[in-house]
């Protein structure tokens, strides 16, 4: 009897071990070509604060820069990233993180992370570079945040590709007119205000507010050359 309840819980036991392996396996670990994929972003960084330092100390991308008020990654259960949010937490770090380079085109790393829902970008300035038309390839993004210093036109090709349902474009150098593509009935919240945008505004996207593109309350409110509803009339 002695022999059997121990053969009993020497089973359990050893299932408890497959189980909490199994578990951290599946949930743990980012996946390789993400965290590739994030470090060549770093790469293309300047960081000379060490913002970023466990980048490159922790290999689960998953759990990069976490705090009780502030969390940079998430992942699914796959370690695939579902968001990068490198905006107001980093605020708190000791200096800034920016591109290295003015001009060229930003981010064209970000485009593998294939299973990205939340892009977050405040605080990484691009130096006027462009958005890359590869972003085209996150066809699962819903919710972006683009405050960098981006320039030149919003690629109709990429944002055709996204599934957005929030998009705030405030205070970059993004000019020329706002492409079609953004009439989606899925998208709730937009804010392209503090750009250099002109022309008129598509009609699908005239139940928005006017503060969507011209709000002086976060900064210089630019798109001085946009006119429709809700703004006033072309000519």
């Amino acid at each position: 009897m002695v022999q059997a309840m121990a053969g009993v819980k020497l089973l359990v036991l050893l299932l408890v071990a497959v189980f909490l392996g199994h578990f951290t396996a599946v949930s743990a670990i980012c996946a390789a070509g993400d965290r590739d994929a994030l470090l060549q972003f770093k790469s293309e960084l300047a960081d000379p604060y060490g913002v970023l330092s466990d980048w490159d100390t922790n290999p689960d991308c998953c759990t990069w820069l976490q705090t009780r008020q502030y969390r940079m990654t998430t992942c699914n259960s796959a370690g695939r990233v579902t968001s990068l949010t490198m905006g107001t937490g980093l605020e708190y770090k000791p200096g800034p993180v920016y591109y290295k380079v003015s001009g060229g085109v930003y981010g064209v790393s970000l485009s593998k992370l294939t299973y990205l829902q939340k892009l977050d970008l405040r605080t990484i300035y691009s130096g006027d570079a462009l958005i890359s038309t590869t972003w085209a390839a996150l066809t699962q993004l819903s919710n972006l945040t683009l405050d960098v210093k981006v320039a030149g036109p919003l690629p109709p090709q990429v944002v055709k590709a996204w599934p957005l349902k929030y998009l705030v474009l405030t205070n970059n150098d993004l000019n020329g007119t706002l492409p079609v593509e953004l009439c989606k009935s899925s998208l709730k919240t937009l804010g392209v205000s503090g750009n250099n945008f002109s022309g008129k505004i598509p009609s699908c996207l005239s139940r928005f507010p006017a503060s969507s593109f011209n709000d002086s309350s976060t900064g210089p409110s630019g798109n001085q050359g946009l006119c429709g509803a809700p703004l006033q009339p072309c000519p």
